[in-house]
């Protein structure tokens, strides 16, 4: 048997148990210690330093490279305004219906990516894969894939089996590099948007695409595991939805990130090719969702990437006044994420290369370029734009709806799978959040994985997701004249 060791966060007074030889990092994010890591666990950025106290000596180490081999004790950076809520540092176990404690699969159903963990019935990680939605190549968007299954069977059929087939390489991918086995597998969690799980479960989606909007389950849904290669057994759920626009990726955001238990008035924003907004106001809370497309990822841009090895995340302007950039790793440029297109964005406005109408001046052949081989067009700031639009007007009319303004709200919580690598400098300069709001600002990560990962090891979460999904009112874009006008408005990027 693999021998346990105690991890105490000292500043956090949290405690951890975990398998000798495991990376710190991992610990931090298991016991949800905000953990700044930009180099995407590299070792190359020094963001991670935390002081290590072991039974000999003292010292201080990068947390994404250090392993755990002792009992120890962890004194972490004092945390600055920009943090994970503390209240996520809870310790849970699996609560196995039938006595059988295994591993289970959680699974963020993104529109443009798929995402999974493979958790240990002690709350640890034991690997993480993720993937291009295979769906993309019917459609960027989850309406028009949606519209493709109307009438037709067979295609609803093709792209749930695109899902699973995809999905099964995931786990095995982990299996592979926990060395875990597929028949410990006790559980499987997905969330994802109300669309997307429809799909997955073999549902007819269609009545999500015309009034009165109706989802044929609100969930939650335990549905038959069919071809998905875990035990026959197994229980695969599906999260509870709001809405037709607002999923069970949501409901588990607004758990994991702790902004469904806090009493301040905020905001909710999960950046994705679907911008998920919920606004907490007054002890009510309000949700809405925009078609955001996928530009702020990354997709539909002439040189877009996902956060791989090389991509650029990190663009500012330096001392000269010229454009400077970083890539995830410090590998050569291969193409630029989402953080980077955001932070590019932002740079090109404040250096005047582009106006606030998202016109690029003075590049030839309408490119601005980072290098020889990777560049943006005026089409990719045309896509950015409606993306950014789309979000930033259902932030403004989600907040007239409920009688709110920018100034009242105390925090923004912004979640996505890029979220820990924005920078909110970038989110205001290009308008996705208004100058008038000066509250507290929160970078969640994916949190959609990380609260499906809680439904599968607590039953007492498991509730939570239910009732707060009853509590969130939905407010409805489509068809409003106040939101087409508001999303003309937002157009534009700030003077």
């Amino acid at each position: 048997m693999d021998e346990i060791v105690k991890i105490t966060f000292v500043r956090e007074s949290v405690e951890a148990e975990t398998r000798r030889g495991t990376q710190l990092s991992d610990v931090m994010r298991g016991a949800g210690i905000p953990l700044e890591m930009p180099c995407n666990g590299m070792g190359v950025c020094g963001k991670c330093l935390v002081r290590v106290r072991g039974k000999s000596d003292e010292k201080s180490v990068q947390a994404c490279t250090f392993l755990v081999m002792e009992d120890v004790r962890v004194l972490t950076p004092p945390p600055k305004g920009e943090s994970l809520p503390v209240d996520r540092g809870r310790r849970v176990e699996f609560e196995a219906d039938g006595g059988v404690v295994g591993t289970g699969v959680a699974v963020d159903l993104g529109t443009t990516v798929f995402s999974v963990c493979l958790v240990s019935g002690a709350g640890e990680t034991l690997a993480k894969a993720s993937c291009l939605n295979p769906q993309t190549e019917y459609s960027g968007d989850v309406l028009t894939r949606a519209g493709w299954c109307r009438g037709r069977p067979d295609h609803l059929e093709k792209l749930r089996r695109l899902a699973v087939e995809a999905l099964n390489g995931l786990i095995d991918d982990m299996l592979a590099s926990a060395t875990a086995d597929r028949n410990t597998i006790h559980r499987v969690a997905v969330a994802g948007n109300t669309v997307m799980q429809h799909i997955f479960a073999g549902v007819d989606p269609t009545p999500l695409t015309h009034f009165p909007f109706r989802p044929v389950f609100e969930g939650p849904l335990d549905v038959p595991v069919r071809d998905l290669r875990v035990g026959s057994d197994v229980r695969v759920s599906l999260l509870p939805c709001i809405s037709a626009f607002i999923g069970g990726d949501i409901v588990a955001g607004v758990i994991a990130s702790g902004f469904a238990s806090t009493e301040k008035n905020g905001l909710f924003i999960d950046i994705g090719t679907n911008g998920e907004i919920v606004l907490r106001l007054n002890g009510k809370m309000y949700g809405t969702s925009t078609a955001a497309g996928p530009a702020l990822e990354g997709m539909n841009i002439s040189c877009g990437v996902r956060a791989v090895p090389g991509a650029v995340e990190r663009a500012f302007v330096d001392e000269r006044g010229e454009l400077a950039f970083r890539t995830i790793g410090n590998e050569p440029p291969v193409g630029i994420c989402g953080s980077g297109l955001i932070d590019l964005t932002a740079a090109l406005l404040r250096m005047g290369i582009l106006d606030e109408t998202g016109f690029l001046k003075g590049c030839p052949g309408g490119k601005y370029h980072l290098t020889e081989d990777i560049f943006l067009s005026q089409k990719d700031f045309r896509q950015i734009q409606l993306a950014k639009g789309a979000i930033a007007a259902g932030i403004k009319i989600l907040l007239e709806a409920a009688g709110g303004v920018y100034g009242t709200l105390d925090s923004v919580d912004i979640a996505g799978a890029f979220g820990f690598h924005l920078n909110f400098e970038s989110l205001r300069a290009i308008g996705l959040i208004d100058e008038a709001f000066q509250g507290e600002v929160r970078f969640a990560g994916n949190t959609s994985l990380e609260g499906a990962t809680l439904w599968l090891l607590s039953r007492k979460i498991r509730d939570e997701m239910v009732s707060v999904a009853r509590l969130i009112e939905p407010v409805e874009l489509s068809g409003r004249t106040d939101f087409q006008n508001a999303f003309v408005r937002e157009l534009n990027f700030p003077r």
